[in-house]
């Protein structure tokens, strides 16, 4: 099992943090994983999307993604049945917690290759994974913070 990990405190509410990870069009400035997206459906608290995934910076084959909100808490990610099942597993959390200061934000990936894909494979994208995630969570904590919050509202000045 291939597995990254990445954790911050975000300056922002719970739901600011998850409804930024579901807009795929947003979050794909933090993820580079994501390349260019074909598709993106969303009904209620699921969201489908297609496109490009990226791995170790390289193009990759076109992926379905089944997102779930489970609002205020998490959202999960699996890859819809395809072809690629057979070369590999793919799992996604974000969890959210309220903290000190802002929400408690907590990403977890984890690829399972296949044989022989695993042995070729296995120990680059490990690597790769555990330092890119991390970086992912570091870049999603940058855009939410620099951007004003959606709760904030702006002061004009009365004539």
């Amino acid at each position: 099992m291939i597995i990254g990990e990445g954790e911050a405190v975000v300056r922002r509410a719970p739901d600011e943090v998850l409804e930024f990870v579901m807009d795929l069009e947003r979050y794909r400035q933090a993820d580079r994983k994501i390349g260019a997206i074909a598709s993106l459906r969303r009904t209620g608290d699921v969201a489908e999307a297609r496109f490009r995934a990226r791995m170790l910076g390289l193009p990759g084959p076109m992926v379905t993604q089944v997102l779930r909100l489970t609002p205020g808490q998490r959202i999960d990610v699996r890859n819809a049945p395809s072809w690629l099942d057979r070369l590999m597993a793919f799992e996604g959390v974000i969890t959210c917690e309220p903290a000190c200061g802002g929400t408690r934000v907590y990403h977890r990936e984890a690829f399972e290759l296949r044989r022989p894909l695993s042995w070729l494979l296995g120990p680059v994208l490990q690597r790769w994974l555990r330092h890119d995630t991390a970086a992912e969570v570091a870049r999603m904590q940058e855009l939410l913070e620099r951007a004003p919050a959606s709760t904030e509202r702006v002061q004009r000045p009365m004539n």
